[in-house]
């Protein structure tokens, strides 16, 4: 009979592995009639510009309130008075290569 050594297996390894590629955001939408702000960015994989409403990535213990705030003094200098939630949303990211949901 041959034997050999199996390493123990991390049962937390998947979930750190997934927890590396989930990317909570915060956004927000300032409507004006019939537009509403929204900021530019460059896709260097598909080599294409894009357009997303403003705010950015909750950091781990930040509410996304307090992302929106922060977000908004670091892209426009400004200091928000007023959040409010009007919706979630959950959806795989597809930008460049990436994928994740």
């Amino acid at each position: 009979m041959k034997t050999r050594s199996v390493g123990v297996s991390d049962p937390d390894r998947a979930l750190r592995e997934t927890m590396k590629r989930i990317r909570p955001l915060a956004i927000c939408v300032f409507r004006n009639q019939e537009r509403i702000l929204v900021a530019e960015g460059y896709d260097s994989v598909k080599k294409q510009t894009f357009y997303r409403p403003l705010g950015g990535r909750i950091e781990f213990g930040e509410w996304s309130y307090e992302t929106i705030c922060r977000e908004l003094m670091e892209e426009l200098g400004v200091k928000v008075k007023t959040v409010c939630v009007l919706s979630q949303l959950l959806t795989p990211s597809t930008l460049g290569q990436l994928r994740m949901g």
